[in-house]
Formats: structure tokens, sequence, C-alpha cells
């Protein structure tokens, strides 16, 4: 994680890690099923237990 902490893309200022969470919960709206809200939630978790 702290690789994605320091680098960032050419056209922003922000961590990748920013942009990455921002859009995953941007994007939550579009998981439709069960299994991918399931997926999302069981990531999240690994990530929040990952000692960011």
């Amino acid at each position: 994680m702290g690789l994605l902490e320091t680098t960032r893309f050419p056209s922003s200022p922000e961590p990748i890690t920013s942009q990455f969470f921002r859009q995953w919960i941007n994007d939550a709206g579009l998981f439709e099923g069960i299994h991918d809200r399931k997926i999302s939630v069981l990531g999240f978790c690994a990530v929040m237990q990952s000692h960011l």
C-alpha cells in the first residue's frame, strides 16, 4: 500500500489509492447482484485489515 500512496498518475495530484477507493464507492450502486455486494464487502474488510 505504501507504493500506491506515493504513486500518482501524471494527470492527477492524488495518490492512486485515493482514486481507487473513490471509484469503488462511486460504483457501489452498480453492484446489483448479492454476490457482487458480498465480494465488495469482503474486499473492503480485507483492505481494512491490511494495516494501511
